[in-house]
């Protein structure tokens, strides 16, 4: 999965990944990330909002029950998620 998110940035030229939620999954894709991208990853408690519009991509990486309590506006950046079952309609 992340070889793949790998080349699709590259080819999109897109650079800056924020990564919302540190657990277990957005930990593991930061550190797959680093160096290769500037990634950025913050958690409960953390400037969510600078992350975000820091970002040229944002992985949501929370816990699907979580989802509903993030008061963020992600605007026209690609979102990627990894939440089960949520819809980000």
């Amino acid at each position: 999965m992340v070889k793949n998110l790998e080349r699709t940035l590259i080819q999109n030229s897109m650079s800056k990944i924020g990564i919302i939620g540190m657990g277990n999954m957005g930990a593991a894709m930061k550190e797959a990330l680093e160096g290769k991208f500037d990634v950025c990853g913050c958690d409960k408690g953390d400037d969510l909002v600078e992350c975000v519009e820091s970002s040229d991509i944002v992985i949501l990486a929370v816990k699907p029950q979580d989802f509903s309590s993030l008061k963020l506006e992600i605007g026209s950046r690609l979102v990627i998620s990894i939440m089960a079952g949520v819809s980000l309609d």
